[in-house]
């Protein structure tokens, strides 16, 4: 069976192309990110958060700590442990701290990342207190879409969001 890459390609480019547009036409009203405040040591109330379809990100909010330091201590749990299972470490970063997209329920997706499985690849704040030897000020914004976007849609928002912000932890792209 021959196959013509050029031709391939141009198919794929067109499909993607045809899928950006629906991003890009799905979020014509959404641009009002809702912020709250947490601390890496904070027990929150997640039955706050159980919707679906999100895009979230999370700053940092503590003029005591710098991006390098995260990076550095972050590369040396994740060289020193396999478990819990921290995401990527991003060099070149625009000092957010990470990028994130909930399709499933985003209050287990905050669970993650508070530390329920070491298993998943999340920000495990459980740990963070150990790591840094204290709790971390962050500010966490998202965007809650509805029940009707598309999971590829989302995954498309949540890369352009992640392209712009460079964030310090996790990777784009799904």
């Amino acid at each position: 069976m021959g196959v013509n890459i050029r031709d391939t390609l141009l198919d794929y480019i067109n499909l993607q192309q045809r899928e950006f547009d629906k991003a890009y036409n799905s979020i014509e009203m959404l641009n009002d990110f809702k912020s709250f405040s947490i601390n890496t040591n904070e027990v929150l109330d997640f039955a706050k958060y159980h919707f679906r379809n999100i895009l979230y990100y999370i700053e940092i909010n503590d003029s005591t700590i710098s991006n390098s330091t995260i990076i550095e201590k972050i590369l040396t749990q994740k060289k020193t442990n396999k478990n819990p299972k921290f995401p990527k470490v991003n060099i070149e970063n625009n000092g957010v701290l990470y990028v994130g997209k909930s399709s499933g329920d985003f209050a287990n997706r905050l669970r993650q990342h508070y530390g329920s499985s070491e298993s998943t690849y999340a920000l495990h704040f459980n740990k963070w207190e150990e790591i840094f030897k204290r709790p971390i000020k962050l500010k966490l914004h998202y965007l809650h879409f509805g029940d009707d976007i598309p999971i590829n849609t989302l995954e498309i928002i949540e890369s352009s969001l992640h392209l712009k912000l460079k964030p310090i932890l996790g990777r784009s792209g799904h």
